[in-house]
């Protein structure tokens, strides 16, 4: 059992993130439990490292201080230690009554039902060992509640006398003549993050059907190193990712700002036209009040042409060549972001690849395809900007053309049935496409408000999302950067090593 117990700690421990550069004090804090999670016993050991031949203040809260690595003396005046060093590494014991930050409750039950550990020696049937962890040491960073970020293994070893042996959150190794059974848990880290799926990391339960139920004793190993420094930029590539939400929200709204402005001066444009095209119903209908239909005609179509002066005005236009450049920037944003995403090459060709074997669906791909999507629809909204614009800047001249041509009608009555069979069709063909672009912006209209409502909307609540997760676990590192020790404010590695027995 020594044997085993000795291995399954040097198990646990390779997990842990030391820090691999230069440790000029290790902290180490061994506690015995009882099998319900009452302390038996606790005692603090520290290594000093890289000592040098000259006088080395430490710090410490211990208490009966015993160096058991050589015989070098010590000073102690309150919290101040000072070594005599001789150029050795220093490791020296001492006592505390400190309640150490992570708290352990154990719950043993046998066949569903709840039942005191030393009733279960010898019994056969289903265990269960519920291992609840609770994160005691806390901080308000930012107006939040965030407790120190410990990441703690688990680990115990089962007979083979056992089957159907499983572990939350873990592992279960047989070795032949052993089962081994590591897991990890995050105690506090649920309470910090707010994520449902961190819930569980709270605690550990170990499930197993034994013949001849035996106690084999629990270690827990806990640091409060959560994050590496490097693992930081996985946080900066997110922010980068809120940011460019963001922009993209404000682009959206600005597009649908403008759609909407098109669809109004579209509406407009139709209502003037459907007047000028009722007009010229009207003067063919009667051959002999074709005099009057054509100053009713000519009026209607002066009426229209100066409301179509006022509503098709410089600014208007700009606005849709504002629109178009807009679109034409952001295409060629998009399209170059994506290409970089891919490392280069035909983003159609790729997005195609994985549309048609499923990757689109994946964590790794969903943002690209979702992105080509929009890049697609971007493009579309292009061409429709497009065409308004050749419409609205070739419509003037059409309409005074067609002014032109009623008034000559009007000075001369040869020709009279003829033209206006003819100004007839224009101004229906004029007005049938006008019908037809003011049912298309329509359309335009309502499908960018619904994509920006379902798509971009829920897109930006998601990103904002992340980066209130993202905030807190920047500060859940930087807590764990700043941890300084259990009984010492200048341990650079600490390390909590709990039996339950």
């Amino acid at each position: 059992m020594k044997k085993f117990s000795k291995v399954l700690l040097l198990i646990c421990l390779t997990i842990i993130p030391f820090n691999v550069g230069a440790i000029n004090k290790q902290e180490s804090v061994y506690e015995v439990l009882n099998k319900d999670g009452s302390r038996k016993s606790i005692s603090v050991s520290n290594k000093l490292t890289f000592v040098k031949n000259n006088d080395i203040i430490d710090d410490t809260e211990l208490r009966n201080i015993l160096n058991i690595s050589g015989d070098e003396q010590f000073n102690l005046n309150k919290n101040k230690l000072v070594w005599k060093g001789n150029n050795k590494n220093i490791i020296y014991t001492g006592e505390t009554n400190k309640e150490t930050p992570i708290k352990a409750s154990i719950k043993y039950e046998l066949n569903g039902q709840k039942i005191d550990v030393n009733e279960l020696e010898g019994k056969e049937g289903d265990v269960k060992i519920t291992i609840n962890l609770t994160n005691t040491e806390s901080r308000k960073v930012n107006g939040n509640k965030l407790y120190v970020p410990y990441v703690t293994t688990v680990g115990t070893s089962l007979d083979n006398n056992t089957e159907d042996i499983s572990i939350t959150n873990g592992k279960v190794v047989s070795t032949g003549e052993k089962n081994l059974l590591v897991a990890i848990a995050a105690p506090g880290l649920y309470e910090s993050i707010g994520l449902k799926d961190l819930k569980n990391l709270n605690k550990v339960e170990i499930k197993y059907h034994t013949k001849n139920f035996e106690y084999k004793d629990i270690y827990l190993v806990s640091t409060p190193k959560l994050l590496s420094k490097t693992d930081m930029e996985v946080f900066n590539k997110m922010d980068k990712v809120t940011e460019s939400a963001k922009k993209l929200q404000d682009n959206m709204n600005k597009i649908v700002s403008a759609t909407s402005k098109l669809k109004e001066g579209s509406f407009k444009l139709n209502a003037a036209l459907k007047q000028v095209n009722d007009g010229i119903i009207q003067l063919s209908d009667g051959s002999t009040k074709v005099s009057e239909g054509m100053d009713k005609a000519y009026d209607g179509l002066d009426k229209a042409t100066k409301k179509l002066d006022d509503e098709i005005n410089e600014t208007s236009v700009n606005q849709l060549k504002q629109l178009k450049e807009k679109n034409r920037q952001t295409i060629t944003k998009m399209t170059t972001d994506l290409t970089t995403a891919i490392g280069g090459g035909d983003i159609d060709q790729t997005y195609a690849n994985l549309s048609q074997s499923g990757a689109c669906s994946t964590e790794q791909y969903k943002s690209f395809c979702s992105n080509y999507q929009l890049l697609q629809l971007i493009k579309a909204n292009y061409q429709s900007v497009d065409s308004e614009l050749t419409l609205v800047t070739s419509l003037p001249k059409q309409l005074n053309e067609l002014k032109k041509g009623l008034k000559e009608i009007k000075d001369g009555s040869k020709n009279i049935s003829t033209n206006l069979k003819k100004v007839k069709t224009a101004i229906g063909t004029i007005y049938d496409g006008s019908t037809e672009l003011n049912n298309g912006m329509n359309k335009l209209d309502n499908g960018i408000d619904k994509f920006n409502k379902q798509g971009i909307n829920k897109l930006t609540n998601y990103s904002n999302k992340l980066d209130k997760y993202s905030k807190k676990a920047k500060a859940l590192v930087q807590l764990s950067k700043d941890y300084e020790g259990f009984a010492s404010s200048n341990a650079d590695e600490t390390v909590f090593i709990t039996v339950i027995k």
